[in-house]
Order: structure tokens, then C-alpha cells, then sequence
């Protein structure tokens, strides 16, 4: 049997001039999950991923979001998560955005 987790806010609805990431979280008890990246609104670049880290120190890419120069709706799935997972997003050509990246677990 599947089990879902509440969905985790990695970056809330908000809109965002620069680049940044979110703070980590911890998702060992989870097998694998979806990723729900939300703009609602956008100039410029956006490019966003979530990474993936053994120990919440070493990151590696482990989803990567379409490049979006506008509003969207993206799904991603892994079946591999790690031990703690973020959110980056990287913003170009003086752009603005409002977005916000979900996750939800499996087990």
C-alpha cells in the first residue's frame, strides 16, 4: 500500500527577484515523491531543482524543471530521494517571479 505525506511547502507562494534555495528538509521515511513546481506569474528566466544530500552538507541535482520564462504548472517524480531534500532556483534577465515548489512523499 502507498502511503502520501502531507504535502511540504520547499518554497512558499512568493514573489522572488533573485536566485536562492530553500532551507533542507529531512525525507528519510519516504521512498520516493512527486515535485510540483507553480508559477504564477514571470519575466525573465526562472530555473529550478531540487537536490537531494546523504547528509544535509554534500548536494547533488536531483530533479530539474523545465526553463520557464512565464506562468506554469510542472510534475516531476523521483524514485530516489536521499535523506534530506531543497529547492534552487536561479532567476535571469533582470526577471520577477511568483512561484512556489511543492513536494509529497511515498512510501
Amino acid at each position: 500500500m502507498t502511503r502520501y505525506a502531507v504535502r511540504h511547502k520547499l518554497a512558499t507562494p512568493a514573489v522572488r527577484t533573485s536566485s536562492g534555495q530553500s532551507n533542507s528538509y529531512g525525507v528519510g521515511e519516504f521512498d520516493k515523491g512527486q515535485f510540483f513546481l507553480n508559477i504564477t506569474a514571470g519575466s525573465g528566466t526562472l530555473a529550478a531543482k531540487i537536490q537531494t544530500s546523504p547528509d544535509g552538507t554534500d548536494w547533488h541535482d536531483l530533479v530539474s524543471f523545465a526553463s520557464a520564462t512565464g506562468a506554469i504548472t510542472e510534475l516531476k517524480t523521483s524514485e530516489y530521494l536521499g535523506l534530506y531534500l531543497r529547492g534552487i532556483w536561479t532567476i535571469s534577465g533582470g526577471g520577477s517571479f511568483t512561484f512556489s515548489l511543492d513536494f509529497v512523499g511515498k512510501t
